[in-house]
């Protein structure tokens, strides 16, 4: 709920003084695309369902944003593109078992608990892990290009 909050205060204050960037972010998710993101696999965080209710992504517009305030270099993925990652990411976590490399992939560079939230342009992806413990719910980096986590945020 106090996410819900913020970000309705966030998208007065940007439609108000940065339209450019409020163009950025796009309108709720459906309820129905909210409750498939993770396909019953596991409950999304609520944060996570608060964020679609509000807004599904954010997309690159066409034309052109001050970018102060909503990130262009990592927008915010949709409820379809969210599921379409977790996807990949259980088929990256299939094939590392499959291969033998689960040490280098599993919680590494993929596993079927993240949410993917966030791409840019290199691939590079923020995902929300829903593993149980004390990292529930943390944004995680993952930048293919040095196949490794780069960081970990509390969402």
């Amino acid at each position: 709920m106090e996410l819900a909050r913020t970000v309705a205060r966030l998208d007065r204050w940007l439609e108000e003084h940065a339209p450019g960037d409020f163009r950025q972010l796009a309108p709720p998710a459906e309820p129905a695309l909210i409750t498939a993101v993770t396909e019953n696999r596991f409950e999304p965080h609520p944060d996570v369902r608060s964020w679609l209710a509000l807004h599904d992504g954010s997309a690159l517009d066409p034309t052109p944003a001050a970018g102060a305030f909503v990130p262009t270099d990592f927008p915010l993925l949709g409820a379809a593109d969210m599921c379409d990652g977790r996807r990949d990411m259980e088929d990256e976590v299939a094939r590392a078992l499959e291969e033998d490399e689960a040490e280098y992939v599993v919680g590494v560079m993929a596993d079927v608990r993240w949410l993917p939230v966030a791409m840019n342009h290199t691939g590079g992806q923020l995902v929300v892990d829903h593993r149980e413990g004390p990292g529930f719910g943390a944004v995680l980096e993952l930048d293919p290009s040095i196949d490794e986590l780069v960081k970990r945020r509390t969402f």
